[in-house]
């Protein structure tokens, strides 16, 4: 998966985020998964879609985060 956004989150802001990427990924028909780095959480899509999506779900609620290619 190509489409990753990296988030600064813990706890139950870190576990919403993981039920919006599960209903985003659904919505779009896709799969992903979160891996921890360095800098964050980074939450991977199939699709940009999905991304982006998952993007306005974080700015929406001031969770700092940063895509990757």
């Amino acid at each position: 998966m190509n489409y990753c956004v990296v988030v600064h989150a813990v706890g139950k802001e870190l576990d919403s985020l993981r039920g919006e990427a599960y209903r985003v990924s659904r919505d779009a028909r896709g799969d992903w998964y979160a891996e921890r780095r360095k800098s964050g959480i980074a939450f991977c899509f199939e699709s940009a879609d999905a991304r982006t999506r998952f993007c306005a779900i974080c700015a929406a609620e001031n969770v700092r985060y940063s895509t990757e290619s």
